[in-house]
C-alpha cells in the first residue's frame, strides 16, 4: 500500500519496524488493529532488462486470450445446434 493509504497511527508503527515484525495494537478512531510489515521495497523505476521477459509473457499471454476470445466468439456464431 502506499503511505497515502496508510492511517497516521499505522504509517508512525511501520516506519520503526522491521521486516517479518508484527505491531502493538494501534488504535484508529474507535477501532483496533495489528499489522505485521512483510517487506519494505522502496519506490524506483526497474530496469527494462530486469522486467523484459516477464513483459514479453504477459503479453503473449493477453494476446493469446485475445485471440481465443474472438475464436469462441466466431464458432458460437457459425455453430450449428441440430436436436433429434
Amino acid at each position: 500500500m502506499s503511505r497515502d493509504q496508510l492511517a497516521p497511527q499505522v504509517l508512525k508503527a511501520l516506519l520503526a519496524m522491521k521486516p517479518g515484525e508484527v505491531s502493538d495494537l494501534i488504535q484508529i478512531d474507535q477501532a483496533l488493529t495489528i499489522v505485521r510489515l512483510k517487506e519494505h521495497t522502496p519506490a524506483g523505476k526497474a530496469k527494462f532488462a530486469d522486467v523484459k521477459a516477464q513483459l514479453q509473457k504477459e503479453l503473449q499471454q493477453n494476446k493469446t486470450n485475445q485471440i481465443r476470445s474472438a475464436l469462441d466468439k466466431k464458432l458460437r456464431q457459425n455453430a450449428k445446434i441440430e436436436e433429434l
